[in-house]
Formats: structure tokens, C-alpha cells, sequence
């Protein structure tokens, strides 16, 4: 029996500094750069405390909102051809950080495990 998907309700809208924070990570994504959680705040206009901890804005509904957006397919055909070519470490990273914030990247998981759900999601 398949797994049916989550759907997320967010309480609370972006503010105008959260969608600041992801216009510069989606640039710095574009670019090849890479993610710096810290300094994107500082860019963003958020205090010294802000940067310290910057998961507070990162993990916050907010912020989740406008991660929610983003086309993934455009993120795994980016993917792709960096695994294809053997380039862009930044890029990977980026990538990597971005499906971290996400929730799309295992974390803690065993190979095996994760393996065997992707099967379970082809075969279904």
C-alpha cells in the first residue's frame, strides 16, 4: 500500500527579510556558490544572534513556505549533469543543502533503507 504524502500548512506568511534571505540563497544556488548560512543572514539584514543560529530562519514556517515553490526537478537536472560531468563541487554542495532544507535529504539513514523505499516508490 503506498505511502500517501504529507501536506503542509503553514500558519504564518514570509515575512519581507525571509524572502530577502531566499532570493540571495537561490542567487548564490544559480551562481555555483556556495551556502553560507551565516553570511546570507548578515546580507539579509538579520542581527549578529540571528547569524549565530541561523535555524531559527531557515527551519521557521516561513521560510518552509517559500522552499515549498521551488521546482525540484530543476534541482535534480542540475544534479544529474554534475554527476555527469565531475564538476561544480559548490553547485553539489548547494544542491545538497538545499534539499536538506527541504526535508528531501536522508539524513541518518541506512543506504540499504533508503534503497529499498525508492524501490518501493518504483514499483508502486
Amino acid at each position: 500500500m503506498p505511502k500517501e504524502k504529507k501536506i503542509k500548512h503553514y500558519k504564518t506568511k514570509p515575512n519581507e527579510n525571509q524572502k530577502k534571505v531566499f532570493e540571495i540563497m537561490v542567487e548564490n544556488i544559480r551562481s555555483g556558490k556556495k551556502i553560507n548560512k551565516g553570511n546570507i543572514l548578515a546580507k539579509g539584514d538579520y542581527s549578529e544572534s540571528m547569524q549565530k543560529t541561523p535555524s531559527r530562519v531557515f527551519e521557521s514556517n516561513g521560510f518552509q513556505q517559500l522552499l515549498a515553490t521551488i521546482d525540484d526537478s530543476v534541482i535534480l537536472a542540475r544534479l544529474a549533469q554534475i554527476l555527469i560531468t565531475g564538476k561544480d563541487g559548490d553547485s553539489l554542495n548547494s544542491a545538497k543543502e538545499l534539499l536538506k532544507l527541504k526535508d528531501r535529504y536522508p539524513q541518518r539513514k541506512l543506504k540499504g533503507l533508503i534503497y529499498a523505499e525508492e524501490v518501493d516508490s518504483v514499483m508502486d
